[in-house]
């Protein structure tokens, strides 16, 4: 053991004074490893970069979802990556139960907290900012926002291509979303090529990211009309939407469809992203790129025109499109499917009387969403060696609504061909399977680079929750053909189903 320790605390730059303290804790308590995993990361960092109890119920509460909250025995707030890397290695030596959390978004329990029998490692200090010289990428540290970083790039034009919710945190996000277009061009520093494909396709499986380099757009002049409807209109705008996803949907890449259906109302988007000086400031696209969805009716329009400030577009399109965003238990489920305008109308009515029963015995929002992957996405993303698949958003009864709502969208899509096993790790709920859903050649793929740079199995053993290649299991056969009758550069609907 003294080999072993002395090895240890060299390895984590410990002096020979706080060696023996750390020694002297240690031996007079070995059962208490939390207690001597703390005081070891304190003494290696500092007592800033630990949170200890009292803990600070700020930093505690800080999950977007209330169900995820959990106290750990204390909480790890790395401010680099050297930081990082020393809080590992005394994790891994005390063999500590431990969760990651960037923003906290994830409702799913467990995903991005941990209770007293574990530690949380907090990336809210790794949020430094920075412009390339070339103003073509810009580095974001894992625990920003996405709000701060559109924020950021504001004054100089440009944006990047992430989440649309302000206060989801930007490495979650990105790990789990691979859906980035070519967005993300490293992590940390240059990494082998195997091990940054599969950041970017297994989630938390691999390593802990301190830095995202991130392509920049420009975003000069972006035309947005956002318009309320009844809910006797939903069958007429799941019509629109998938003429649209079929047509300029699947081909005019600066343009998109967003859809946000209560149980009250339902509100339609259309953003289309000009280039500088192409159209004046109250002009319209050009009209094939909105054809379909343009031409229905409205109870109010919320907002039309031009807006030259991306974060000022986020604010009109959040406020207008979340759902239930001030509730404070949060949970969602996922489901895809091939384009197809019957199969939304047939589970959207298979939803709503439960969702109404479920707000009626409890008083649950829910919100019901559809979001297009059109194939050019697709495409886009396998030319940068990347994993793309697709996505429906949700306690006891309410739960049940949305679990029997994407059984229901796989049973009609199986029957009808256009189902798709493939399920958007972010909104994909602590039951379902997503990583299985990229196929078995990547899955195995996936395992052998864990293996390869995690030869401990650190991250498979230690971490309190998230999808784990451990825990994936086996698609079903009829899933399996699904995936083998191909989807790739088909354009797709992912739905979301939100409590």
């Amino acid at each position: 053991m003294d080999s072993q320790f002395d090895a240890f605390v060299g390895s984590i730059g410990l002096s020979r004074t706080n060696a023996e303290v750390l020694k002297t804790s240690y031996e007079s308590n070995p059962a208490d490893k939390l207690g001597a995993d703390c005081l070891a990361t304190q003494l290696a960092l500092g007592e800033d970069a630990v949170d200890t109890a009292p803990l600070n119920q700020t930093v505690v509460e800080a999950n977007w979802s209330q169900a995820n909250v959990a106290k750990p025995y204390c909480v790890m707030k790395p401010a680099s990556a050297h930081a990082v890397s020393i809080t590992i290695k005394v994790l891994s030596f005390f063999q500590v139960k431990f969760a990651v959390r960037s923003g906290g978004h994830w409702p799913n329990l467990g995903f991005s907290s941990v209770g007293d029998g574990g530690i949380l490692l907090d990336l809210s200090k790794l949020d430094r900012m920075g412009l390339h010289e070339d103003k073509t990428m810009v580095s974001v540290g894992p625990g920003q926002r996405w709000g701060n970083v559109f924020s950021f790039l504001d004054p100089y034009g440009l944006s990047i291509i992430g989440g649309r919710i302000p206060n989801v945190g930007v490495g979650g996000l990105i790990l789990a979303v691979v859906l980035s277009n070519g967005t993300i061009t490293n992590a940390n520093a240059k990494l082998n090529t195997d091990l940054f494909w599969a950041l970017k396709s297994g989630g938390p499986n691999f390593g802990v990211v301190t830095r995202f380099d991130l392509y920049t757009v420009p975003t000069s002049n972006i035309w947005l009309r956002l318009t309320a409807h009844a809910l006797d209109q939903a069958n007429d705008i799941f019509d629109v939407f998938a003429e649209w996803q079929k047509g300029g949907g699947a081909s005019d890449s600066r343009a998109t469809v967003i859809t946000g259906i209560t149980l009250d109302s339902i509100v339609l988007g259309l953003a289309y992203d000009q280039e500088e000086g192409e159209l004046s400031a109250t002009a319209p696209p050009p009209a094939a790129s909105f054809a379909p969805p343009s031409s229905l009716p409205c109870l109010q329009t919320l907002a039309d025109g031009v807006e030259t400030s991306l974060v000022a577009l986020m604010d009109q399109m959040g406020a207008a499109t979340t759902g239930a965003a001030s509730a404070r238990r949060h949970d969602y489920r996922a489901a895809s499917s091939r384009v197809d305008a019957q199969l939304y109308k047939d589970v959207y009515a298979f939803w709503c009387p439960h969702a109404l029963a479920a707000r009626e015995a409890t008083g649950a929002k829910q919100t019901f969403v559809l979001q297009p992957i059109p194939k050019g996405v697709a495409r886009q993303g396998a030319a940068k060696g990347e994993i793309v698949w697709g996505s429906l958003r949700r306690t006891i009864n309410v739960r049940a609504v949305a679990v029997d709502t994407t059984r229901q969208w796989e049973k009609l899509g199986l029957k009808r061909s256009l189902h798709l096993p493939f399920l958007y790790q972010g909104d994909s709920s602590r039951d379902q399977n997503p990583l299985a859903s990229y196929g078995a050649e990547n899955v195995e793929k996936l395992k052998q680079i864990a293996l390869k740079y995690d030869k401990t199995q650190f991250f498979q053993n230690l971490q309190n929750g998230g999808f784990l290649l451990t825990k994936v299991e086996p698609l079903l056969a009829m899933d399996v053909d699904a995936t083998n009758r191909g989807w790739g550069y088909i354009p797709i609907s992912r739905s979301r189903v939100k409590l």
